[in-house]
């Protein structure tokens, strides 16, 4: 029986040019990608094993510079890091941070409850007010928890993107089993 894949066959069309250019042995780029074995960076170089979404984002990231993967039925896709502005010094930490995210998440609860009598009456002030309070203050708190995080170890956006697309695609995720820890650390301080 003919074993099928359940999603388009993708092709590291660049990683031999990366890993020579930026003079990194086997060992490293499988250290990078999460592989155990080093033969497994060799097949992905030659196309006979897939590159998934997560490792190239983990390479680029690692590398600093995009990854080119071919995707079965889509094409040639640039696998590119963006950076944004350092966040300030006094940034909390995450821990911090989620409790800020808490706190205006229940104030926005709260507001809630005032949302239809506003509607009914129309009044347009009072609805400003309730649009700030239920979703730009939480918006605001929830950025502040990403940049914390991000600041943090940057390959968690990278990992939980993927994780949404694959379960908004019905695709079981491929992270569930990795133990906590482990390469990211080494991959945020390359």
């Amino acid at each position: 029986m003919a074993r099928t894949r359940k999603m388009p066959f993708t092709k590291a069309v660049n990683l031999r040019a990366i890993r020579k250019e930026r003079d990194l042995s086997v060992d490293q780029v499988a250290d990078i990608l999460d592989v155990r074995d080093p033969k497994h960076v060799y097949a992905l170089e030659a196309g006979t094993r897939a590159l998934v979404m997560s490792k190239a984002g983990r390479l680029a990231y690692a590398v600093g510079v995009p990854v080119v993967i071919d995707i079965e039925e889509v094409g040639l896709v640039d696998v590119i890091v963006h950076t944004k502005a350092r966040p300030a010094a006094n940034v909390l930490t995450p821990g911090e941070e989620a409790w800020e995210t808490l706190r205006e998440q229940r104030e926005s609860v709260e507001c809630l409850p005032h949302l239809q009598s506003a509607l009914l009456r129309g009044n347009r002030a009072e609805l400003v007010t309730i649009y700030r309070e239920c979703v730009l203050e939480p918006l605001r708190a929830a950025q502040r928890l990403q940049t914390a995080l991000d600041a943090r170890d940057p390959t968690l956006r990278v990992d939980a993107h993927v994780q949404e697309a694959q379960e908004a695609a019905g695709f079981e995720s491929t992270l569930k089993h990795r133990k906590p820890g482990g390469v990211h650390r080494v991959v945020c301080a390359i």
